[in-house]
């Protein structure tokens, strides 16, 4: 059983592939994006080094590690012609977790890296069962593919017509069309797995800041001088890490549930309400730095967002890039999406013990180690 890996310095990609090592003997290949073999292992060295001490010094698991330089946007995942058919000589379970998550990129580049990726995905699977083997293919995509489509997102494949919030979502929605249209052999086993937010782990523990963490600086109103839209009935689905990277190491291995798709959120009866986050930023702030918070005041968006490009025309650097995502927050505001994940929460929890916990058992507790004492 030999895998092939791809965005294992990400946060979804790294937590998949400590599973595979924890709990399989596989040997497995991983796609870094680097420019020579120097940099190619010190960035292998940073995923191990994000699992701890003991781990970058496991040398059990780094000789099952084999890395490779390519890029997910170029053709053949922009490996060396030696790399690629050592890959398809030895893999037969394939994870595609890489992703680029920038909202805002030109389409034709957006498409590079989603759609592109997707067409290695393909044309590595066939490779596999032109020699006479059996792929399994997990495909990590995004809820982000619904858009702005009316009504709920289900576990199923969205064939309607849509309009998207920016380019990362209709991108990545031609990604999974691709695969919904691919002729694929009998022999190719696939599953498609949508995460919403991905936030940190269940115990608390977090490999990268992301998104979300610029969200929590944003609902503290310590950046804003307590200005915020309004925010009452406001939603946000998030997932903590190890649920999305349990499934997807599961599923991969289970060619039993080929064809399924995975909506891994909350969905609108576990998602959690904005003005709680904003509640637990603010306690664990006063709580772990003692911090002087000024009290919130909530403005109509369109006041809101014109206050704010004023205020950020001194402000400094990083406080700029965390109001950059605001447009975006309010935009999703506007048009919020639903997505269902019951259907997926209950085939998991049944066939494989693996459960979404409550936002509660999992939210405190990030935020409190992304503002530590």
């Amino acid at each position: 059983m030999n895998f092939f890996v791809t965005g294992v310095t990400g946060n979804v990609g790294s937590a998949i592939l400590h599973r595979l090592l924890a709990t399989t003997d596989a040997q497995v290949w991983v796609l870094i994006r680097a420019a020579d073999a120097e940099k190619l292992r010190a960035r292998l060295d940073d995923v191990f080094r994000l699992w701890g001490p003991q781990a970058l010094d496991n040398t059990a698991w780094r000789g099952r590690v084999h890395a490779v330089a390519g890029d997910m946007g170029l053709p053949n995942f922009g490996m060396s012609d030696a790399d690629w058919q050592a890959v398809v000589a030895a893999c037969s379970y394939i994870v595609h977790a890489a992703g680029v998550v920038r909202m805002n990129l030109p389409l034709d580049e957006a498409r590079q890296h989603a759609v592109g990726s997707a067409r290695n995905v393909i044309a590595l699977a066939e490779g596999v069962t032109a020699q006479g083997r059996d792929a399994s293919v997990a495909f990590v995509s995004t809820v982000g593919v619904a858009g702005n489509m009316v009504g709920a997102l289900t576990d199923s494949w969205v064939t309607e017509p849509r309009t998207f919030h920016n380019t990362y979502e209709q991108a990545k929605a031609e990604a999974e069309d691709l695969l919904r249209t691919w002729q694929r052999p009998a022999t190719v086993h696939l599953t498609v797995h949508r995460p919403s937010m991905v936030v940190g782990a269940s115990d608390g523990d977090i490999l990268r800041h992301q998104i979300f963490f610029y969200l929590c600086e944003f609902l503290s109103g310590r950046h804003t001088k307590g200005l915020q839209p309004a925010l009452a009935g406001a939603c946000l689905d998030t997932v903590p890490v190890d649920y999305v990277a349990d499934a997807v190491a599961w599923a991969v291995q289970s060619r039993a549930v080929d064809g399924r798709i995975f909506n891994l959120c909350s969905g609108s009866d576990m998602e959690v309400e904005l003005t709680r986050v904003q509640q637990w930023t603010r306690d664990a702030l006063r709580r772990n730095r003692d911090a002087r918070l000024p009290s919130i005041r909530q403005l109509p968006a369109g006041l809101f967002m014109l206050i704010m490009r004023m205020v950020t025309l001194t402000a400094p650097a990083d406080v700029k890039r965390r109001m950059n995502t605001l447009p975006m927050l309010l935009e999703y505001l506007k048009s919020p999406q639903t997505f269902d994940g019951r259907s997926t929460r209950h085939f998991l929890q049944s066939q494989a013990a693996i459960e979404l916990p409550a936002a509660e058992a999992y939210l405190p507790g990030i935020i409190d180690s992304y503002f530590p004492k």
